[in-house]
C-alpha cells in the first residue's frame, strides 16, 4: 500500500526524503494531485506537499511574490488582483481536462510541470519567470537557487533545470517568482474560414509585424461549437489573434490587422469576450470531460502544416503558440504512436497529458518487430512475450511467446542504463546497469560541452545487472551526462550534481 506522508515544514520533508534515501525507497511528490502528468509512478510512499503553504513575501513596487509551494494558485492570484498585478506567464487549470471543473492545484505543482498558457509566445514560459526556489534533493539535503532578482544567478541557472522537471530532481519547498502589472485593456481579432495549411502562413505573417501580438490560435471548423460567444460564429473555423495594452493603442493595432490581412470575415471580440476566449483556450475546454487521450504537440511551425495534413482527420485539435503548439486528442493508440515518430523526426516532442484508461495505454504497443530498428530495452513478461524499446518507434512486441514460464527476471537481462540515484547528489550517485549478452562494456560521464570527466567502466562483462558509484567531488556544480556503450547499443541519460 502507497502511505501517503504531509509534512507541515521544510525540516520534516529532508527528514523524510533522507529516511527514503536510506531505504532507497522511490517516492511520489504532490501537492493536492490535481495533475496527473505521465505514467502511474510505481513507488511505496507519496509524499504530500499541500500543508507547506502560504505567502511569505510579496512585494508589488518590486514585482515579485515568495510562496511555500503548497499554496492554492487561486489565493495567490487573488492576492496579486488585488494589486492589479498578474503571473505573465498564464497559469493553466487543468481541473477542466481532469474533473470537467475549475481546480487550479498548488503553486508547486504549476512550477514542476512548467504549465504556461497563450502568452507564453510573447513573455516567455514559467521557467523564465521563477527567480529562486528552495528545495530538498533526493539524498534529503536542502539546496536553494535563485532570489528576488533576475541577475543574480552565476553558473547554472537551476531554477529553469527545476521548472518543468515533474518533482524527478528535487521536493520543492519555496518559489519566488515575478508578476507583472496587468494589461489594462485587450481586444481579439478573428478571421473565419481558414484551412490549417492557410492558417500557417497568416501565422508568420502576425508575427512579422510589429504589433506585440499576445495570442495567437486556430480552431478548426469542426472544434469551435463550445465557444459561446455571442460575436464569435459558430461553425466556421477561427484564427484568433490577440492585442493587448492601452486602449487606443489596442484599437489602433486592430485597425492594422484588419488592413494587413484584408480579411472580409472577420469579428473583433471585445475586452469581455476576449477575456473568456482565452481562458476557454487556455484551460483546454475544448477536452472538458473527454475519455479521449489528450496530448500535447510541441513542433517547429514549418512542419505544423506537414503533420497536420498527415493526422488531421484522426484528431480533434487546435493550435496554439502561433503554431509552435498543438493540443490534440483521439482513441486511437496507433494513432499515438505514428504521431510520436513523426515529432521525433521533426524536432518536435509529444506529451500525453490524460489517458483513457489510467495510463495502461500510454506506453504503446505494436505487435511485430521490425528488422531495420534500433533495440534500446528487452523485456519478457510473466506470459512469455518479448517486448522491445525502439528508438524513436515506440515499443514492440512480439507476435508469440518466446519461452513458456518466466520464474526469474534475471533469466534474461535487458539492456539497461538506470537514472542515477540520488538526483541531484553531492558528492557521490550510484548507476545501475544490466549487460544482455557477455560483451565489451563502456561506461563513461561527460560535461556539458562533451568532454569526459569520468570512465567508470572499461572492461568486458559477463551478462547480467551491475552498479557502480560515481564521485563527483572534485568536479563542480551542474549538469552531466553519462553514457552506457554495449557493442551496437547505447544509451544516455542525465543528472545534476549540486554542491
Amino acid at each position: 500500500m502507497n502511505d501517503i506522508y504531509s509534512p507541515v515544514n521544510e525540516k520534516e520533508v529532508s527528514d523524510f526524503i533522507y529516511e527514503c534515501h536510506k531505504d532507497s525507497s522511490p517516492i511520489e511528490i504532490i501537492g493536492n494531485n490535481s495533475k496527473k502528468i505521465g505514467r502511474v509512478i510505481q513507488c511505496s510512499k507519496t509524499l504530500c506537499l499541500e500543508k507547506i503553504n502560504g505567502i511569505i513575501e510579496y512585494f508589488p513596487e518590486e514585482l515579485y511574490i515568495k510562496v511555500k509551494v503548497g499554496t492554492s494558485l487561486e489565493e495567490i492570484e487573488n492576492t496579486l488582483d488585488a494589486k492589479n498585478q498578474t503571473f505573465g506567464f498564464e497559469p493553466m487549470d487543468l481541473g477542466f481536462l481532469y474533473e470537467g471543473k475549475s481546480r487550479g492545484g498548488t503553486i508547486g505543482g504549476v512550477v514542476a510541470c512548467n504549465l504556461s498558457g497563450p502568452r507564453r509566445f510573447k513573455i516567455g514560459a514559467l521557467r523564465d519567470h521563477l527567480l529562486g526556489f528552495k528545495a530538498i534533493n533526493g539524498s534529503g539535503e536542502q539546496i536553494k537557487s535563485g532570489g528576488t532578482v533576475v541577475k543574480n544567478v552565476t553558473g547554472y541557472d537551476l531554477s529553469k533545470l527545476v521548472s518543468g522537471s515533474y518533482g524527478t530532481l528535487c521536493a520543492l519547498t519555496e518559489v519566488t517568482l515575478k508578476v507583472l502589472p496587468k494589461y489594462e485593456y485587450q481586444e481579439t481579432f478573428c478571421i473565419y474560414g481558414l484551412t490549417h495549411n492557410e492558417v500557417i502562413n497568416f501565422f508568420s505573417t502576425a508575427m512579422d509585424t510589429s504589433l506585440e501580438l499576445s495570442g495567437a490560435c486556430f480552431y478548426p471548423a469542426d472544434n469551435t461549437g463550445f465557444f459561446r460567444l455571442n460575436d464569435i460564429k459558430q461553425n466556421n473555423s477561427i484564427l484568433s489573434l490577440r492585442v493587448e495594452g492601452p486602449k487606443t493603442s489596442v484599437q489602433e493595432r486592430i485597425q492594422q490587422l484588419r488592413k494587413i490581412f484584408g480579411a472580409s470575415d472577420y469579428s473583433v471580440l471585445d475586452i469581455f469576450q476576449s477575456k473568456a476566449f482565452w481562458n476557454l483556450s487556455k484551460n483546454l475546454e475544448l477536452f472538458k470531460n473527454t475519455n479521449e487521450i489528450v496530448c500535447k504537440l510541441s513542433l517547429p511551425i514549418t512542419n505544423a502544416s506537414e503533420f497536420l495534413n498527415k493526422f488531421s482527420n484522426d484528431i480533434k485539435y487546435f493550435i496554439d503558440w502561433a503554431g509552435g503548439l498543438i493540443w490534440l486528442s483521439t482513441k486511437d493508440i496507433e494513432i499515438i504512436s505514428k504521431m510520436r515518430i513523426f515529432s521525433v523526426k521533426n524536432n518536435g516532442h509529444l506529451t500525453i497529458y490524460k489517458s483513457d484508461d489510467n495510463w495502461n495505454s500510454s506506453v504503446l504497443i505494436n505487435s511485430g518487430m521490425g528488422q531495420d530498428k534500433y533495440v534500446l530495452d528487452l523485456y519478457i513478461d510473466k506470459n512469455g512475450y518479448l517486448f522491445a524499446g525502439m528508438d524513436y518507434y515506440g515499443f514492440y512486441r512480439s507476435n508469440t511467446p518466446v519461452v513458456v514460464s518466466v520464474e526469474n527476471d534475471n533469466l534474461l537481462p535487458s539492456f539497461y542504463l538506470s537514472q542515477n540515484y540520488p538526483n541531484p547528489f553531492n558528492p557521490s550517485t550510484s548507476i545501475e546497469y544490466s549487460v544482455p549478452n557477455n560483451d565489451y562494456v563502456n561506461l563513461k560521464v561527460y560535461d556539458v560541452l562533451g568532454n569526459e570527466v569520468a570512465s567508470l567502466v572499461n572492461e568486458n562483462k559477463n551478462v547480467g545487472k551491475y552498479k557502480v558509484t560515481f564521485n563527483g567531488s572534485e568536479l563542480s556544480s551542474g549538469i552531466y551526462f553519462y553514457k552506457l556503450q554495449i557493442g551496437k547499443l547505447n544509451q544516455v541519460r542525465k543528472m545534476a550534481l549540486l554542491k
